[in-house]
Formats: C-alpha cells, sequence, structure tokens
C-alpha cells in the first residue's frame, strides 16, 4: 500500500456523513470529533477518536467530551476508538464510566480495478445509479428516512436538484438494487475525494438478504466511482456483517473501530484524573 493511500485513509478514518441540522464538533489537537445527528431523541452522540489520539491520556479527551455533551443535553454518548491505538489509559476510564462495547467496525480498503476484475457472483438482483426522483423516494423510504421536517424536506428538495450535476462534478451518489418485481430491497450511497471513494449507507431489506443485493450495490458504486476516477475505496462494514461481504470482494482491512456506550449520569461528579 502506498504512502499516499495510507494518508487518504488516515484521513478518511473520522469521515462520516453529517445532515443538515445534525451538530459536529471536531478537535484537531485531540483528534476527536462528536456528532450529533438531526432528529436523534434517545440522548446519543457518536464520538470518535483517531489514531493519532493515542499519544494522549483519555481523561484529557473525556473532558472535551463531556463539555460537548452538556452543550447539546447527551446522556449516552457512543465512542469509538481505533482498535490497538486507544488513548492512554482508555481501558481503565471506561470501566470507570461503566461503559460497553457496543459494537466493532471494521474500516477496509480496495484498489478499485482489482475488486471490479473478480468474478462478479451470480444473482437476480439489478442494480442502478439513482438518477431520478423516484428512484431517491424509494431509497429514503427503504433506509428510513421519511419526509416530515421542514429540514428534512428541504435536504431531500436539495439532493434531488443535485442530480442533474454530472457523477463527478458532484462529489456523491447513490445506488438502488430491485428483485426480479422492481421492488427496491438495497441502497448504498458513494461520496468521491480527491480520488477516493468512500461508501457508507448500506442497508438491504431482512427479508431480502444474502440473495446478492448488498454486493450488487456495492459493485456498481465501485464501477460508477471509477468511471468518475476514482481509483481506492474505502468503507466501514460491521465485523459480524457487511464486513465479512468486502473481504470476499477485494477489500482489505486497515483498521477496527470498537464503539463503547457510556451511560453519562453514572459518570457524574467522578473524579477522573
Amino acid at each position: 500500500m502506498t504512502s499516499d493511500v495510507r494518508r487518504a485513509l488516515a484521513e478518511s478514518a473520522m469521515w462520516s456523513v453529517v445532515g443538515a441540522g445534525s451538530v459536529r464538533h471536531d478537535s484537531a489537537e485531540l483528534a476527536t470529533s462528536f456528532v450529533r445527528y438531526r432528529g436523534t431523541s434517545d440522548g446519543s452522540a457518536e464520538i470518535r477518536t483517531a489514531q493519532a489520539g493515542s499519544s494522549l491520556a483519555a481523561g484529557t479527551i473525556w473532558d472535551q467530551v463531556t463539555s460537548w455533551c452538556g452543550e447539546h443535553d447527551v446522556t449516552r454518548p457512543r465512542w469509538s476508538v481505533v482498535r490497538g491505538c486507544e488513548p492512554r489509559a482508555f481501558a481503565e476510564l471506561i470501566r470507570a464510566l461503566g461503559g460497553a462495547l457496543a459494537d466493532s467496525t471494521e474500516v477496509l480498503v480496495a484498489d478499485i480495478d482489482a475488486a471490479l476484475a473478480l468474478p462478479a457472483a451470480a444473482t437476480v438482483m439489478r442494480a442502478e445509479v439513482i438518477e431520478t426522483r423516484n428512484q431517491m423516494m424509494a431509497a429514503r423510504a427503504l433506509a428510513g428516512r421519511f419526509r416530515g421536517s421542514a429540514v428534512a424536506d428541504a435536504e431531500l428538495e436539495a439532493k434531488v436538484r443535485s442530480l442533474a450535476i454530472p457523477i463527478g462534478t458532484r462529489t456523491d451518489f447513490g445506488v438502488l438494487a430491485r428483485d426480479p418485481s422492481g421492488l427496491a430491497v438495497s441502497v448504498g450511497e458513494c461520496t468521491l475525494t480527491d480520488g477516493v471513494a468512500r461508501l457508507s449507507g448500506a442497508h438491504t431489506l431482512r427479508a431480502h438478504r444474502r440473495r446478492g443485493a448488498y454486493t450488487a450495490v456495492l459493485r456498481q458504486r465501485l464501477a460508477t466511482a471509477a468511471d468518475a476516477g476514482a481509483t481506492i475505496a474505502l468503507a466501514r462494514g460491521l465485523a459480524a456483517t457487511s464486513a465479512p461481504i468486502l473481504a470476499r470482494s477485494g477489500f482489505t482491512r486497515y483498521a477496527t473501530w470498537d464503539k463503547y456506550t457510556i451511560p453519562l449520569g453514572q459518570a457524574g461528579g467522578q473524579d477522573l484524573d
């Protein structure tokens, strides 16, 4: 793997899609980001500390995290760290806070041409790039994103208008897969940045899993990204579900993010220094 690819991956490891109405804070000094997504009602927020944060004391980062949480009424932050590169004394801090491991996500990378050169598994699923309002509405409904708020409606209309912009000039696109009856059963998104295709937003209806829909959406995203000039693909997949599919599709594991859920109320008043 070249140094350019490693640098792109390191810069991309903290990447997340934050729509209008969400809140994001970033601290380069602490190598940590905070995101509270629009519409969140369970008191949660996503905290991520990148590999550079491994040289820092966990308590120092936690002081900033609690400040952000207090500012935005967050009571159950979810803190993700790179396995093997945790901040100093991280394990001890998590125990003191009563945190628990929620899930693990693999960060995987692929050379797009090499991945597309692998034989494609036979499937009856048909993948298509989202180019119309109807396709976009089907994708959003499949992913559980419905109209309702003024912010959500405005965001939808902006995305529909962007469909007229060619992919490559437009930096993001989506792919939808349908079964033989025409039912939309799987969806995935891609963002293009400096020759790197960042894959996200993959979702397949439970009743249609293990039938090739996820892979069809994956390969279409790779092919479309390649046409737009991307050479490297970056993806995050749950270790127990999508990561093995990505590995069979030409992706190589780069790192593992472990996510811990922390009941913030239990940590109040503790001396964590």
